[in-house]
């Protein structure tokens, strides 16, 4: 019984940690990757061995609401079609893209700073431009649309989500520019496999680019589950 009570408990928080993150991300040691990137490192790649494939923003950023400031992640999608990870999480009315003036955030973010639908908060990111007052932040006004539940703290109230276009005007991006490319798997488990075959195309190509799976980004907190079994065990 405690056995089947610590695999259903690892099961469900491990299908909570893969819903919010990708099976495996793609970053740029130029911080910058462009659509014949993207193009290239698809070329071998059997089409069957992943499900989805979401080229996005990401960057660390602030909120900030009546002197009420919160750190967050922000992350830019162009479509949230019924296929992306978002869709059926939003709470509120159901969202297929997010316009370039609005932002969806989590439910216990929107408790925290006192927010509902139509409210507008300010978003800044660690950029800065040169003024003649000096370096001043990068600033944006955007309204609440959409507020989503994940069930995990740490994500309803630390994740923000806009268009790919305002992130790519944020960070000074050309159109087609991105700067992590998300893999979605059938079987997130066998996410090691295709890894390699994604590692090896890299190298093959010489494309300036590198890996990390969903174990890699957890992989405290998945050891300390698999020490957690054993000592159960």
């Amino acid at each position: 019984i405690v056995m089947s009570v610590m695999n259903g408990f690892r099961s469900n928080l491990t299908e909570r940690l893969i819903g919010v993150n990708s099976h495996l991300n793609i970053y740029s040691f130029n911080e910058k990757i462009n659509l014949d990137e993207i193009n290239t490192l698809k070329i071998n790649l059997d089409t069957k061995s992943y499900d989805k494939l979401f080229p996005s923003i990401e960057i660390q950023g602030l909120v900030i609401n009546n002197q009420i400031s919160k750190g967050v992640i922000i992350r830019g999608y162009e479509d949230l079609s019924s296929n992306h990870y978002l869709y059926d999480q939003i709470i509120t009315k159901k969202l297929n893209s997010i316009n370039f003036n609005q932002i969806i955030i989590g439910d216990a973010l929107a408790k925290e700073l006192n927010l509902k639908i139509g409210d507008r908060l300010k978003l800044a990111i660690p950029k800065t431009d040169k003024t003649l007052l000096g370096d001043i932040p990068r600033f944006k006004t955007l309204t609440v649309n959409g507020i989503f539940d994940f069930g995990m703290y740490e994500y309803d109230a630390g994740l923000v989500f806009i268009s790919l276009e305002l992130a790519q005007r944020l960070l000074l991006f050309e159109n087609n520019h991105f700067n992590r490319l998300e893999f979605y798997l059938e079987n997130p488990i066998s996410v090691e496999k295709f890894k390699n075959q994604v590692d090896l195309n890299i190298t093959n190509k010489n494309l300036n680019l590198y890996s990390l799976s969903w174990v890699e980004r957890n992989s405290s907190l998945m050891n300390a589950l698999k020490v957690e079994k054993n000592v159960m065990f």
